[in-house]
């Protein structure tokens, strides 16, 4: 039986965002198109926060590394292990817990580049056929394409929130 997609709103959102209809192509456009993003973002608003109680734009970076990080896991194991369930995460608690004040901006822009390019790599060197593997993340059935496209849609949220709350 073929996979008919995500049926979440949440994570359709993000589907919704992506303008490619081909994985690769999304990926390789929000790569590079988001690594030139934050590249652009002078270190001294690294910690700047629009407002009390929101994230810090480190803050915001270091989430997308983390989701990154996680959906890449959730894809790894829905190819080896389809029809796996794997829990959800909570992205406040994640944030919360980091100590990100002595960090330089710079070295998060290096490691979200790094793992962006892993990331593609990562998908690239996947089987056409196997983008239809599904499993359990969350209570949410998804496909390994349907991760990729809510990575690229989550990461395009959020820097569409910076770029209108941060950085006017």
């Amino acid at each position: 039986m073929k996979f008919e997609g995500v049926n979440e709103p949440y994570f359709k959102y993000y589907i919704g965002l992506v303008q490619d209809e081909n994985l690769i192509d999304a990926l390789e456009n929000a790569c590079n198109s988001q690594i030139v993003f934050f590249k652009s973002i002078d270190d001294k608003k690294g910690n700047y926060r629009y407002a009390e109680n929101k994230w810090s734009v480190k803050e915001v970076l270091q989430h997308l590394i983390d989701t990154e990080r996680i959906f890449v896991y959730r894809a790894l194991t829905f190819l080896r292990q389809e029809n796996a369930q794997l829990p959800g995460y909570d992205h406040d608690a994640y944030v919360s817990s980091l100590q990100l004040a002595l960090v330089p901006y710079g070295e998060l822009v290096r490691e979200y580049t790094e793992l962006k390019r892993s990331n593609l790599s990562f998908f690239k060197n996947i089987d056409s056929n196997d983008l239809e593997r599904s499993g359990t993340a969350n209570g949410v059935i998804m496909s390994v394409n349907d991760i990729g496209k809510i990575m690229v849609g989550h990461a395009h949220h959020h820097i569409e929130i910076l770029k209108d709350r941060y950085l006017k």
